[in-house]
This record gives C-alpha cells, structure tokens and sequence, in this order.
C-alpha cells in the first residue's frame, strides 16, 4: 500500500510481511496480542513517527513547494 514503507518499520512501529504469507501474518499477529507492552510500544512508536515526519503542516508544505516548483518551470513555457 501506498506509504506503507514510510510508516510501517519492522519491529518500530509495526509489522509487514510479504502478500499471500498467511503464517507470517499469523506470527506476527500473535506476536502482538501475546505481549501487550510490546503492541503498545509499537503504537507509541508509530504516533510519534507521524507526529514528526507526516504532520498536517509539514505535508503542506511539502505539496506548497512541489506546487511552486512545478508553476516555475512551466511559467518559462
């Protein structure tokens, strides 16, 4: 999926395993119901990750600079 890569780090902030492994989602599933603590500290992990890197702000502004690059160019057009 589309920004998978960026918000889901393995054993940080979540799991991800290939398509179709249906016991890799099962392992890992497990994993996280067995131990509490853990599935907490990846939610934390993974707030914070958005927090810093996908706020609304910051995601404004990236699409505020692409805009203004891409006027640029085409302004010489």
């Amino acid at each position: 999926l589309d920004g998978t890569p960026e918000v889901v780090l393995n054993d940080r902030t979540g799991f991800t395993v290939p398509a179709e492994d249906i016991d890799g989602v099962a392992e890992k599933s497990s994993e996280i119901i067995s131990n509490p603590e853990f599935a907490r500290e990846l939610g934390i992990n993974g707030q914070k990750l958005v927090l810093e890197q996908f706020s609304w702000q910051k995601m404004a502004d990236v699409l505020e600079e692409e805009y203004l690059q891409l006027v640029s160019k085409n302004s010489g057009n």
